[in-house]
C-alpha cells in the first residue's frame, strides 16, 4: 500500500506542477474572465473613438539574439451615460499582445467604425469597455490549467482522507476447505 502511495505521489507531482505553473501564468486571466463574465449585463452606449494606435512591444531571444515584435492596441474614447462625459482607454479585458497583422486587422475594423457601441458598467459608469468578448484560447488555457490542479490535488486530498484499515473483501482461494454438502434423503431408513 505504502508502494502504490509512492507511486500516486510521483504521478500525481507533475500534474501538480504543470497545473500550478498555469495558474500563475494565466492568474491575471482570471480577473479578465471574470471581467468579461461581468461586462455581459453592461449596459451598450454609443461611443466615440478619439485614438486608435498600435503599441511595439520588442523582446530580445537570448540563444539568436533576434528581437521579436508584438503588438497591443492602445484606445481612446468617449462616451456619455446618464447625461455624464467620459474617457476609456480599455479595449478589452485580456490585454492581450497580437502579431501585427491581427493588430492591424483590429485597428482598421476600429478605424472604419468611428462610433462603436461600448459597454458602460452601471454600477460604476467610469468603466466601459469596447470588447466585451471571451479570448477563447487564454479561457481554454486556463481551464485545463485549473482542471489539471484540481483533479491532482483531489486525488491527493483523497489519497490522504480516506481510511488507512478499510478491510477489503478476501477473495475465495482455491485452497480454501468448502463446507460439507450432506444430502438429505427422502427415502425411509431401514435397519432398525
Amino acid at each position: 500500500m505504502q508502494a502504490f502511495r509512492q507511486q500516486l505521489l510521483l504521478t500525481l507531482l507533475p500534474l501538480l506542477v504543470i497545473g500550478g505553473i498555469v495558474l500563475v501564468l494565466y492568474a491575471d486571466n482570471v480577473e479578465a474572465l471574470y471581467s468579461t463574465y461581468r461586462a455581459q449585463s453592461w449596459e451598450k452606449c454609443p461611443c466615440e473613438l478619439t485614438r486608435v494606435a498600435l503599441k511595439e512591444h520588442k523582446t530580445k531571444r537570448r540563444r539568436s539574439n533576434r528581437t521579436r515584435s508584438s503588438y497591443s492596441l492602445v484606445v481612446r474614447f468617449n462616451y456619455e451615460h446618464q447625461g455624464r462625459n467620459y474617457v476609456s482607454q480599455r479595449h478589452d479585458f485580456w490585454e492581450t499582445q497580437h502579431t501585427r497583422e491581427s493588430a492591424n486587422d483590429i485597428m482598421n475594423k476600429l478605424e472604419r467604425h468611428p462610433a462603436p457601441t461600448c459597454y458602460v458598467n452601471p454600477a460604476n459608469p467610469s468603466e466601459a469597455v469596447i470588447d466585451r468578448s471571451l479570448d477563447s484560447a487564454k479561457a481554454l488555457t486556463l481551464a485545463i490549467g485549473t482542471g489539471i490542479f484540481l483533479f491532482a490535488c483531489g486525488i491527493s486530498i483523497y489519497q490522504q482522507i480516506k481510511p488507512k484499515n478499510a478491510k477489503r473483501p478476501t477473495p475465495k482461494s482455491k485452497n480454501t476447505p468448502r463446507a460439507r454438502r450432506t444430502r438429505i434423503s427422502t427415502r425411509p431408513h431401514s435397519g432398525a
